[in-house]
């Protein structure tokens, strides 16, 4: 599924390093390799955005290097897509032996997976889905007042989601 960036790729590059994403001048960058010094790196086609091709590329950069969240104000989709290559980078760094055997792993070319050629152990990262939940009515939405926030902040209110098999 990886493959080594060459000069003329172009899109979206999701440059990313222990959980931190390459921002040169505040901005996700867009446009060919060479502009952004990626060819001869190795990457990975995440997703597409506006048709053209969104690239995680896995490396540090000395700066820019900012968190997501950087990057809210973004398109929705976007925004998501670069998420999901910060949490897929983290989940190749973090996955690089076998929590079975302790042997080195190698990423699967068919499908977002870790392989173990020793005890054929297989991972696959687990993206996390995060949702808020507004309760509303009419013009209204239900808010608290935590008892932290002196200052009238008002939030939503706060609970967990939890993935479940019906049936």
């Amino acid at each position: 599924m990886d493959r080594i960036i060459e000069k003329l790729d172009h899109g979206w590059w999701v440059v990313s390093h222990e959980q931190k994403l390459w921002l040169p001048k505040g901005e996700l960058p867009y446009g060919e390799a060479a502009n952004f010094d990626l060819v001869g790196q190795r990457a990975l086609q995440i997703g597409e955005w506006q048709g053209e091709p969104v690239w995680l590329v896995q490396q540090q950069r000395r700066h820019d290097m900012g968190s997501v969240r950087q990057v809210i104000d973004l398109d929705v989709g976007l925004f998501q897509l670069a998420g999901r290559g910060v949490q897929l980078a983290e989940f190749y760094r973090s996955h690089k032996y076998c929590g079975y055997c302790g042997h080195e792993m190698y990423p699967s070319k068919t499908e977002w997976a870790m392989l173990c050629s020793h005890c054929r152990e297989r991972y696959y990262p687990q993206i996390a889905p995060c949702i808020i939940v507004a309760i509303r009515r009419d013009d209204s939405i239900l808010l608290a007042q935590h008892t932290r926030h002196r200052n009238g902040v008002h939030t939503s209110l706060p609970s967990t989601c939890r993935i479940r098999r019906s049936g």
